[in-house]
């Protein structure tokens, strides 16, 4: 069974690399997983074709050096395959792939090969990542609620100044009612949450301020190169009852 690794859309000697696969979660504000960043650590060679002249070799290595310096940069694809196949394609991920790491093993030069590193090959060494998306779109990745209750129904008294150039207490109401603000925000790691409805809706004896209702969705946190993430949304609702106001946030 023949087997092909692809660097850049590079085909490479299947006998002369070796790599690994390692993937690592990227935990986001909930401390859930949100991304899931694959990285390959490729070790190999470009060979130059037994039986030519030093010269014709070197050649050879030369110019598939090149091809492969030239192949390697970010949005870099690639792809192995063994009956079954395993690849890094930037398109499916959202910063698109990054280069963490590409050298060459040094020579007296102390950039490339020498002697016979550097006439029959050159040995490589490349470390590629990308990062996907690690769950479905309606996922949440914050989410964060406060239920503040406000006043104590008691008398309002105001300082009131008079004539004698004193400030004195005035009541100005026997009784004050009671309020309530539920603000918040939320954060969705594909798509924009909906705003919580306002715990005391439908209850006769509570009153929203229409003016104090609203909901302002922001922009992604992340942009992407393939895809922006983490939207959005924050909200604040204010009510008065004549009886106490105690609510539980909510919970998403």
């Amino acid at each position: 069974m023949s087997q092909t690794l692809s660097i850049g859309g590079l085909t490479m000697d299947p006998d002369a690399c070796w790599f690994t696969i390692n993937r690592r979660g990227i935990l986001g504000g909930t401390n859930r997983l949100n991304y899931i960043r694959n990285i390959w650590d490729i070790h190999g060679r470009v060979n130059s074709t037994p039986g030519l002249s030093n010269a014709a070799a070197q050649a050879m290595v030369d110019t598939k050096v090149r091809q492969l310096e030239a192949a390697v940069n970010p949005g870099i694809d690639i792809v192995f395959s063994l009956g079954s196949s395993a690849s890094l394609l930037s398109s499916n991920t959202t910063q698109g792939t990054q280069i963490r790491e590409f050298s060459w093993l040094p020579g007296y030069d102390g950039v490339r090969g020498s002697g016979a590193e550097g006439v029959l090959r050159r040995t490589f060494h490349l470390v590629v990542y990308g990062d996907y998306i690690g769950q479905p779109d309606t996922y949440i990745t914050q989410w964060h609620e406060t239920i503040t209750s406000l006043g104590n129904g008691g008398p309002k008294v105001k300082p009131v100044g008079s004539l004698s150039g004193f400030v004195q207490p005035q009541q100005v109401q026997a009784v004050t009612p009671y309020f309530c603000i539920q603000s918040g925000f939320a954060v969705g790691l594909l798509s924009r949450p909906n705003a919580p409805i306002a715990i005391f809706s439908g209850n006769p004896n509570v009153y929203y301020e229409p003016e104090t209702m609203n909901t302002s969705p922001f922009t992604p946190r992340n942009w992407g190169v393939n895809r922006n993430t983490e939207f959005g949304i924050r909200w604040s609702y204010r009510c008065w009852s004549t009886s106490p106001l105690l609510g539980t946030p909510t919970e998403f």
